[in-house]
């Protein structure tokens, strides 16, 4: 490894249309007006948790030497 000045850069997700890290599928005891529904009218619908963003780091790196 050489001494000296270096310059590192990372691209993540840059071409993911969609993405979500986590699901699942649960009952929904809300209604649309946000009142809480008797339990025979719950909804099953899927719950979805955001993906990672899309990101770009660039960043100077300083190497002072081997250890």
């Amino acid at each position: 490894m050489a001494l000296g000045w270096e310059l590192f850069g990372k691209l993540s997700e840059m071409f993911d249309r969609k993405c979500g890290s986590s699901g699942a599928l649960g009952g929904n005891d809300f209604g649309p007006s946000g009142g809480l529904r008797a339990l025979e009218n719950w909804n099953n619908e899927p719950f979805v948790g955001p993906g990672a963003p899309r990101a770009l780091r660039l960043g100077p790196r300083w190497t002072l030497g081997e250890c």
